[in-house]
Parts: C-alpha cells; structure tokens; sequence
C-alpha cells in the first residue's frame, strides 16, 4: 500500500521550538512520506533531517523574492514527490500554502499556529500583518487550524481566525531522547568545573525580549541574599554567551557573575537537564513550552512564569508566579530548596514528573492525534 505524501511548508528549520517539535513528529511518524520546503535556508534541522533521508527544500527567501523561480521549483516539488497534504508552520508557512493553494495547486491545508501573543511590543510588524491576513483566509483555505495551546487558540479565534476549524493539539516529547541520565548529568558537572553537591538551575532560552531573563536573574539575586551555599545557574541558548553585553550588565548589576555559566546555543539538552536540580522559565510570552516537557521527561522539577499553556503540564501549579513577579518567583525557589532537603519527597517528585509526561504528552500519544488529522485530511 502506497504511503501518502505530505509537504510540511515552515519559514525556518533553525533552533527554535515549532522547528524542533516539527523535527521529532516527521521522525516519530512511520505511516506517511513527509517532504520538507523551507522559505528560508536548510538550517539545523533541515541538515539533521537530510542526514536521516529526509528530502529537504530551501527557496532562501530574502529581501528580493523571484516568482517565475518560486513557480519552477514548487513545479519540480509537485511534480517529482506529489504531495496530498500541505502541512503549513506557523504565519508564514500558512499564508504561502494559501498562496500555494490559490496560484498553482489546489492541496488539502493544515494550519499550525504556535504564536500566543500577537502585539507590537514583541512581534515584528510585518508578521503581525502576516497573522491578520492569514485570520482574513481562515475561513476559506485550510481545512484544519492545529493549535499547540488553548490561550493561542483564543487569541487568534479573537482575531478572526476561523473557529470552526480550530483543533487542540499539545507538543509532545520524545521519551527515548529525554529522560532521566544521571552520569551524563554528573559528566557535564565536571566538565563545567560545577561541584557534585552545587545546587544547579538551568534557564534554556534564546536572548529575547519575550524570554525575561532579566526577571529570573533579578529572582535569583533575592535567592542569593538567604542561601549562602554553592549554586550556578546554566543559561543555554541562541546569544545567551559572553559576547552578549546586555546581558553581562544584567549579570553584573545583580552580583551574580560568580554564579553564572553561559553556554550559548546547545543542539543537545538533554545533558543540561540531567546536570540541573531546577528548571526555570521567566517568559513573559509563550504558548506550549518544550523546555518544561523535557526537564519534566528528564525528572527535573520546573518553576515557571504562567504563560501560555504551562499549568495544564507543569508537575505542580503552585511552582508558577505571575509574568515579570521575581519576588514569587525567588519565594517558589526557596520554597523548592526546602522541599529538596526531603530526600524521599524530593525524590517521588522527580519521578511524577517523569510519569506525568509518560501519561500525558508522549510523543506516540501527539503523533497519533495528528494522524487522525491527516487520515481525514485526504
């Protein structure tokens, strides 16, 4: 029996969340063909994916855009690999699987909407015109709109975004690449020069202005005043080195230098998790964090702003402060501290962390919610 071919169209294969939940759903999925077109470069995912025998397409959109060359190679795509299904990412990818849709080939559309803020102070203008008039095409082009959280599905219903094809999907995590790892976390310990018995947080986000990491720092600098063991904090993520000078202010201002370890960019988190007794996320915006799902897959208990959708996964509500309140988020931290000197209770909760992702969000359970779509789709 053939297997029916899918083209998931996304303006970017970097590091970034949408990418990297898109990578593991095209990985996890045995039962369809999955083709990739990028409206950017191939990135990092689109090497790792060519590397597995995926077939990747980057049209490097830039500033001047040819349509005659665009027309040629969605005629080549179309042509050789007969995709029945567009699986259109993010604001971008939806509106040119419209553009798709209504210039050259008329193909089944699926939305994947990941954004839960749509305001000037964090979105590019352009994309916000993007996201208004893919709300205008709503109602016309796409059979389905998947959303990754219930507060990105209200937003956009707000703007216009047609409800009637709005479905709820969560992220899904892959429980053989994140999970508990004890000497690989001890490993990056020496190898970061960090103690066995260091208390060690870890905040993994990109430099942006969404992320907040100067709440976080702000919340550590009060937890500072009242623990006086030894403890670091690892900040992973795109900009987040020693080159960042806003950041080393930030850092610097709150008397945290001796505290801080900037890793920058890092493919592989998994270690980072396993290394750390806390995860912390200060964002201001987000709709499904993946860094919560996999510290949880990993048993290491979260902290986190209440953004997005985090309470409907995060082991325990009371571990959440309000956006930009350091001073609860320092008060959850010490509170946490005092629960890690039960050895036993510290222990049952690593382990619920892990089961709750086990129950809930796997990424068999996901994927098998998105071949339901897809089987419909056809």
């Amino acid at each position: 029996m053939n297997k029916t071919n899918i083209l998931h169209i996304t303006p970017s294969l970097g590091l970034g969340g949408a990418e990297t939940f898109m990578y593991r759903l095209i990985k996890q999925d045995k039962n369809y063909n999955h083709y990739i077109l990028c409206l950017k470069d191939k990135g990092y995912y689109g090497k790792k994916l060519e590397e597995q025998g995926y077939v990747v397409f980057a049209l490097n959109f830039g500033s001047i855009i040819n349509p005659l060359k665009i027309g040629k190679q969605l005629k080549l795509i179309f042509k050789s690999h007969k995709p029945s299904i567009l699986n259109c990412w993010m604001y971008h990818g939806a509106l040119f699987g419209a553009l798709i849709s209504l210039l050259y080939y008329k193909k089944p559309l699926i939305w994947l909407i990941r954004h839960s803020e749509l305001n000037f102070r964090s979105t590019k203008i352009s994309t916000l015109l993007v996201a208004k008039l893919c709300a205008f095409l709503s109602s016309r082009y796409p059979q389905s709109i998947i959303y990754n959280s219930e507060k990105s599905k209200k937003i956009h219903e707000e703007l216009g975004y047609a409800s009637q094809k709005s479905v709820l999907i969560h992220n899904g995590f892959s429980l053989d690449e994140f999970y508990p790892d004890k000497i690989a976390g001890l490993n990056l310990r020496k190898n970061l020069k960090i103690l066995k018995n260091d208390l060690v947080f870890l905040h993994i986000a990109r430099w942006h202005e969404d992320k907040d990491h100067e709440t976080c720092l702000k919340s550590l600098a009060l937890f500072k005043r009242h623990y006086k063991s030894s403890w670091k904090v690892i900040f992973a993520g795109t900009d987040m080195n020693t080159t960042n000078v806003t950041l080393q202010e930030i850092i610097s201002k709150n008397n945290l230098s001796e505290h801080c370890i900037l890793l920058g960019e890092c493919a592989d988190t998994k270690e980072l998790y396993n290394a750390a007794d806390l995860t912390l996320l200060s964002s201001s915006s987000e709709s499904f964090p993946n860094v919560i799902g996999e510290s949880m897959a990993c048993s290491t208990p979260c902290i986190s702003s209440a953004v997005g959708s985090v309470g409907s996964i995060i082991h325990d509500e009371n571990w959440l402060f309000p956006v930009k309140d350091y001073r609860q988020m320092a008060t959850i931290i010490h509170e946490a501290i005092l629960l890690k000197s039960n050895e036993q209770d510290w222990e049952d909760l690593k382990k619920d962390c892990r089961k709750l992702i086990e129950n809930k969000f796997s990424i068999k359970k996901i994927l098998s919610l998105y071949q339901s779509k897809w089987e419909i789709s056809q």
